[in-house]
């Protein structure tokens, strides 16, 4: 009897595997002004780990409590992520007259703003309902809004967004843009001033308005609302820099065609990109390095550890032709701004339109003495372009991809390269892409939709089973 315990309690004793944890020295995640520490005990307690192969609706649901980053879990499942506040999708919020107005104040506001080191991007103060006049003078941050600004104001306060400050910039042309996070570029290139630690802050949340695309042109923006911050690093729910233990876990991306008057909303800290071409994730190695060859990509060492891979896309991301016929990129009109919940991101200025004070005196000067006195957008402007009613507004669903009910024999399992933009500190990733698989028709008719926004939750290369809906 003795024995046979013995045997019994060696067959069937838990056994325990060491965990390894890279961390990356000197960095934070920083999120509305808080630092959280993703590699922390603490933090690595909370994290639920899940097979790949477990349907992502099976999953207990995650409410996060932004105040202390404190991750609890409901007793039942949680709809699919195309339900959730993650990823919101509104048309018809400006009216296509205002889109073209919108265009041509951006394009001034771009014009006194964008330099050969910035892709001209401002900043502005929306005062608090419940502040008073005098609070906001003693500071100095109540100005008069560019009717650029109040036009954004406008589809913030029919959000409900009361959000202190915006960043705001704009893009005409249809540029490849890698998968990043929206960041407080500075405060990361410079560290803190007091501790010299570098810091990944980013916004509360994100918007894309897209203003006019040109027919026929397939330009989708892809949202990653379950990469946070940085690809092996969720800032939201305690997950670590090692991307070896998240390799085969399922990832959430999310494609939105640009439609003209449509706004896409979504988290701050969620990872997104603009492919092109709209497929360009599904292509062969070798059509990527000609892609990279004809944007006249340097190639080498970008000093943190990658070879024989291509450099950071930050500058070619800040191309700017003020000849479309001549920069033969098709026309893509954005308008793109976040909100910060509590100080906007370091050396971005206001307009210079509102005379407000800059960081830069002489920026100042150089800017004012370049702006057309014919498109003046000024303060004194008589125009006022607003948003739609919040009531006439539309909001697009997803549509699902349910792989349970799709025939897996005609939609193969191919392989999706995801290119993720910055120095290794900043994407938080060992490497220049992340390398995923999906299913391969479906994912290329999302990429080519002229209008229908899809979710997928893509498996990593390594898992098992698809996933994705």
């Amino acid at each position: 009897v003795i024995f046979s315990a013995l045997v019994f309690l060696l067959a069937f004793w838990p056994t325990s595997t060491p965990r390894r944890l890279y961390r990356p020295a000197q960095t934070k995640i920083y999120h509305h002004g808080r630092p959280f520490d993703c590699c922390s005990r603490r933090s690595r307690a909370r994290r639920r780990r899940r097979s790949p192969s477990t349907p992502l609706h099976e999953v207990s649901e995650r409410i996060v409590d932004e105040d202390d980053f404190a991750v609890t879990r409901k007793d039942k499942p949680s709809p699919p992520p195309s339900s959730s506040a993650a990823v919101r999708v509104y048309d018809g919020v400006f009216s296509p007259p205002a889109c073209l107005e919108l265009i041509r104040l951006a394009d001034d506001h771009s014009r006194r703003t964008r330099t050969a080191d910035s892709e001209g991007s401002s900043v502005f103060y929306r005062r608090s309902p419940s502040a008073s006049d005098d609070e906001d003078d003693d500071e100095g941050l109540t100005v008069p809004l560019t009717p650029l600004e109040r036009a954004i104001d406008s589809v913030l306060t029919a959000l409900g967004d009361e959000s202190p400050w915006v960043e705001y910039w704009s893009r005409t042309d249809y540029l490849n843009i890698d998968v990043h996070a929206d960041i407080d570029e500075e405060l990361l290139e410079d560290g803190d001033e007091r501790t010299g630690e570098k810091i990944l802050r980013c916004p509360a949340t994100g918007h894309v308005l897209y203003l006019n695309v040109e027919e026929g042109t397939r330009a989708p923006t892809c949202v990653f609302p379950d990469r946070l911050v940085g690809w092996d690093c969720d800032g939201c729910n305690g997950d670590d820099f090692d991307g070896e233990r998240r390799s085969g876990r399922a990832v959430i991306m999310v494609t939105v065609p640009a439609v003209r008057g449509r706004l896409l909303r979504f988290d701050g800290r969620a990872m997104h990109a603009v492919p092109r071409p709209a497929d360009r994730w599904l292509l062969p190695e070798h059509e990527e390095m000609e892609l990279r060859l004809s944007e006249d990509t340097e190639f080498g060492e970008d000093g943190d550890g990658d070879e024989n891979e291509w450099t950071d896309e930050d500058e070619n991301d800040l191309l700017w032709e003020d000849d479309e016929d001549e920069s033969g990129d098709p026309v893509r009109a954005v308008l793109l701004f976040n909100t910060w919940a509590d100080d906007p991101p370091r050396r971005v200025d206001r307009d210079p339109a509102t005379r407000a004070p800059l960081s830069d005196d002489e920026m100042l000067e150089v800017n004012a003495a370049e702006t057309n006195p014919s498109h003046d957008n000024s303060t004194h402007s008589d125009d006022h372009v607003a948003c739609q009613d919040a009531s006439d507004w539309v909001e697009v669903s997803m549509h699902p991809f349910d792989p349970f009910n799709c025939d897996k024999k005609f939609d193969e399992r191919v392989p999706l390269r995801v290119n993720l933009m910055g120095s290794r500190m900043r994407r938080v990733h060992s490497t220049k892409n992340a390398k995923l698989s999906g299913p391969g028709i479906s994912l290329k008719n999302a990429f080519f939709d002229p209008s229908q926004p899809s979710i997928f939750v893509l498996g990593d290369t390594k898992a098992s089973q698809a996933c994705y809906y």
